[in-house]
Order: structure tokens, then sequence, then C-alpha cells
């Protein structure tokens, strides 16, 4: 595992983290705070991704790309 890989993770970590935290403030049940953290977490990566010029990989790689 590369650092950039490490910083990639803690990011996406501290967004579900985030999430999280907002949907305890909200006082939502165990599900609607994983849903928001979840949520928050893959929105976040992809908005550092695209923010960064990256390829966002939430789906499958043909989906964003089919060239070659």
């Amino acid at each position: 595992m590369t650092a950039w890989s490490v910083f990639e993770v803690m990011g996406i970590v501290a967004f579900a983290i985030s999430g999280a935290l907002t949907g305890i403030q909200k006082k939502l049940d165990v599900f609607g705070v994983l849903v928001l953290a979840i949520t928050t977490a893959i929105g976040g990566g992809v908005l550092r991704d695209v923010i960064l010029f990256h390829l966002p990989l939430v789906g499958p790689v043909q989906i964003y790309y089919s060239g070659s």
C-alpha cells in the first residue's frame, strides 16, 4: 500500500465520520447514520477525485471511460 493510498483512505474515513456525526446530531437511527456516513464518504471521495482531475472509481471503469 502506497502512502498516497493511505491518504486517500484517511480522507474517505474523515468524510464518513463527518456524515456519521451529523446523523447522530440529527438524532437519526443506526440505519440513517450509516446511510448518511456512506453517502458522505462516497460523495466526498468523488468530489476529491473530480477536483484532482482523477477518474472516480465508484463503479466499473467502463461506466466512466470507454476509450482505449
